[in-house]
């Protein structure tokens, strides 16, 4: 792992440390070393029709990330979901929109209805992993009934959960100091 990839995940080292699992912890560090480069230095809205305007500015998409994590930890505390399953949805949480402008490393101009799955593509090679496939299907329905329909999204509380977290954080008018 170089320099810059530490400095990379030491931004969301607080959010991450949030997970117990160690095996969580280490397979999202995983998946952050794969984020498309752009990741670490958008915006979270382009088109500033969603997002608390300071997200508007670089970096924009890791304070949103932040929220979403910290939203989801409180919704977590609120309902007493603990261990394996906080460490879940913590994890999706950090990982959730690492896409969201595509897999490359120079970002689409838009946020493709799709992006969640993107997810799954760019870091299939750790599918090994006992937690992956439930950590993915948290990510891949983060977007709730906005999903494409051609698209079959696991519905459980943590699911729910994860969008909800997204949800409230990407409001315009809801502001949440990190």
């Amino acid at each position: 792992m170089g320099n810059n990839s530490e400095q990379r995940i030491s931004i969301l080292l607080k959010e991450i440390n949030l997970i117990q699992n160690l095996d969580i912890k280490n397979l999202i560090k995983k998946i952050l070393l794969m984020a498309p480069k752009y990741f670490w230095k958008i915006p979270s809205s382009n088109k500033g029709i969603h997002h608390p305007e300071d997200e508007y500015h670089r970096s924009g998409l890791i304070l949103h990330t932040k929220r979403v994590v910290y939203l989801a930890d409180r919704l977590c505390d609120m309902d007493n979901i603990s261990g394996i399953n906080r460490d879940k949805l913590i994890g999706a949480m950090i990982i959730h929109d690492i896409c969201s402008r595509g897999l490359e490393d120079d970002p689409l101009s838009y946020s493709p209805s799709d992006h969640p799955f993107y997810v799954r593509k760019l870091t299939r090679d750790l599918k090994n992993n006992k937690f992956y496939d439930d950590i993915m299907s948290i990510v891949e329905a983060h977007l709730g009934r906005w999903t494409p329909k051609k698209y079959k999204i696991k519905k459980n509380k943590l699911a729910k959960f994860g969008h909800l977290a997204d949800y409230i954080a990407s409001r315009r008018k809801v502001f949440i100091k990190i």
